[in-house]
């Protein structure tokens, strides 16, 4: 049975990413072409919907480089690239706020007309949205370049005891 194992693992599971990097590229041309489209290319929910599948497909990208070079914390001995590697965890974060935001703004849609939350539907608060969901994301996730470091031995790791 063990060698039926390794030898699935061996065939077929190293193959994965690469699997799933075809996919989500595929997806994500997908939803450039459907969300370009002139009826939908000026729904702010669909513009978050789009600069989602933007980040998850930088997200899969990103990490198919890590585990294809074998980029794990405990390998990692250079203390920019542990900083970097833990800062990059904002991406999937991003994903889920864009995500957030395309939902408030369809519960926007059926507020009625005299409700203030109407007004975050309007195309010129768009960019400004977006870039305070990048800021919320990023502040999120800024807890790895503080908290890990290079540790002698060990790789990158957390540096403090209480986390």
């Amino acid at each position: 049975m063990y060698y039926i194992l390794h030898a699935f693992k061996q065939e077929f599971v190293v193959y994965l990413p690469l699997i799933f990097i075809i996919f989500g590229v595929v997806g994500f041309i997908g939803n450039t072409f459907t969300f370009l489209q002139s009826t939908l290319r000026f729904n702010s929910c669909c513009i978050y919907l789009l600069c989602g599948s933007f980040v998850d497909v930088i997200n899969l990208l990103s990490n198919y480089l890590h585990s294809t070079t074998d980029y794990t914390l405990s390998l990692i001995t250079i203390r920019y690239v542990c900083k970097l590697k833990l800062f990059s965890f904002f991406l999937p974060q991003l994903s889920i706020n864009f995500l957030i935001l395309s939902l408030i703004d369809r519960f926007a849609s059926t507020c009625s007309l005299t409700s203030s939350i109407r007004h975050i539907r309007q195309l010129e608060l768009v960019p400004s949205i977006i870039l305070v969901a990048i800021i919320i994301s990023s502040i999120m996730s800024f807890y790895g370049p503080f908290y890990y470091d290079i540790v002698t031995h060990i790789g990158c790791t957390c540096t403090d005891r209480f986390l």
